[in-house]
């Protein structure tokens, strides 16, 4: 259940001693017998609360979670935990919501909550430990969305990245620099700094990174090494797809392949 997936509650609800239960108390008030009407019913509350309570708490929660209402869901688990404080049910329930959100930290903790309350002797303790080491493996693991995501949903995300943010994005490896670039093409198609030191340095960092994706490339800042960087990269050859270059004050000319390596 801890690898992004629900388990349902496998047991029905048996309504039968509770039927028979208050039938007994019914019965007890008729023949004015009140303090065996007031333990019976004192009985049956519990049961209500101990077996069928749970169990439908139980199932609401898990048909809340498949809606992704996780927090309607949590609060369900929280008063299964508070009604059965020692089973493990409830912390299996309460770490599985955490786990499916990716939030592994919270799901390790909650077992191991339950671990601490409840019994060894229980048949559910064991599940309960198989989940904590499966929720630590899971947290252990690290996924590069960047790299996962379909590129009309990246796009999307791009966009709303400020120019500095995605300057880090490509410091961070080569296919996060190529969905990066490929997201916004656009945006580095012109290269400016306005005097910001700290733009300057990650601007000069990243040139050799984009390059080879840059077909069209206007040059707009009075910033030497900046100019000098790009200049530079494309004497490396790095500027493999270049098409044309503008350099702010002079006139746009065309680069054919290779000639400025």
């Amino acid at each position: 259940m801890t690898k992004n997936a629900l388990t349902f509650p496998l047991y029905t609800l048996n309504v039968n001693p509770a039927k028979s239960s208050f039938f007994k108390v019914s019965k007890a008030i008729d023949t004015h017998d009140f303090d065996r009407a007031i333990d019976l019913a004192t009985s049956t509350i519990d049961h209500i609360e101990q077996s069928l309570l749970f169990n439908v708490l139980d199932h609401r929660a898990y048909s809340l979670a498949i809606n992704a209402k996780f927090v309607m869901a949590t609060k369900d688990i929280h008063r299964m935990i508070e009604i059965k404080p020692t089973s493990p049910i409830g912390y299996r329930r309460l770490g599985d919501i955490y786990a499916i959100q990716g939030k592994q930290v919270h799901a390790i903790n909650a077992f191991e909550l339950g671990l601490q309350r409840a019994s060894q002797e229980d048949p559910e303790y064991a599940r309960l430990l198989d989940c904590k080491y499966m929720a630590i493996q899971q947290s252990q693991k690290r996924v590069d969305f960047i790299a996962k995501l379909p590129l009309e949903v990246l796009e999307i995300i791009v966009k709303l990245l400020s120019k500095e943010i995605k300057l880090t994005c490509f410091t961070v490896s080569n296919t996060w620099c190529k969905r990066v670039v490929e997201c916004s093409p656009a945006s580095w198609q012109v290269l400016t700094n306005e005097d910001d030191y700290q733009e300057e340095e990650q601007l000069i960092n990243v040139i050799p990174r984009i390059a080879t994706y840059i077909k069209d490339l206007t040059i707009n800042t009075k910033n030497q090494r900046v100019r000098l960087k790009c200049l530079h990269t494309m004497r490396k050859g790095r500027f493999k797809n270049i098409r044309s270059l503008y350099l702010t004050g002079k006139k746009k000319v065309n680069v054919e392949k290779g000639a400025l390596v």
